[in-house]
């Protein structure tokens, strides 16, 4: 999501910022975050992004999780403490705790935006969703005062009628159930 595009991001271009990560980390003695920023906010994602505010939107965000400071153990991703640093020593079921104590759904806080963020979101989410049962509810077409069914309905009744000056002698040739 932009501040004025919506952009579509792909688990592709998650992919390839991770294996880039990857092997960054590997390479390098010091991990090199302004090479990381850079790949990940205008090569991979920042590619698709067309808008220049939008650009420096992305800029922003990424600055707060690619910076050396990351890897202190009292690190907080966000003010309230809730996305926060996890300590090394910690074993599986320390990781696991903490992934259960996170929120179902992400704030914008993790973003560094602020909580109306979250109100745009759910407003865009509602007008697509009653978009949607819009385009599927059933669309009735007056002809004469008569919705779509009755028109079809009365349809085999005036097919079956004989055409105007063709006379009453060609009844016998109408197909059964159109008699008179």
């Amino acid at each position: 999501m932009g501040f004025n595009i919506p952009y579509e991001f792909t688990d592709g271009d998650l992919c390839i910022c991770i294996c880039q990560l990857q092997m960054f980390l590997s390479e390098y003695a010091d991990i090199p975050c302004k090479v990381l920023k850079y790949t990940a906010g205008e090569l991979n994602y920042g590619s698709r992004v067309s808008d220049n505010w939008d650009q420096c939107c992305i800029m922003s965000i990424l600055e707060d999780f690619y910076t050396p400071e990351v890897l202190t153990p009292e690190f907080a991703y966000s003010e309230s403490g809730i996305y926060r640093q996890i300590s090394t020593n910690s074993d599986l079921d320390g990781y696991l705790q903490y992934i259960r104590s996170l929120p179902l759904n992400d704030s914008p806080e993790i973003f560094g935006l602020h909580n109306n963020a979250s109100i745009t979101f759910a407003q865009n989410k509602s007008f697509a969703l009653l978009g949607t049962i819009v385009q599927l509810q059933h669309k009735t077409l007056m002809v004469g005062g008569h919705s779509r069914e009755e028109v079809v309905a009365l349809m085999p009744s005036v097919l079956c009628q004989p055409l105007p000056g063709t006379g009453s002698e060609h009844k016998h040739q109408l197909p059964a159930g159109c008699q008179q």
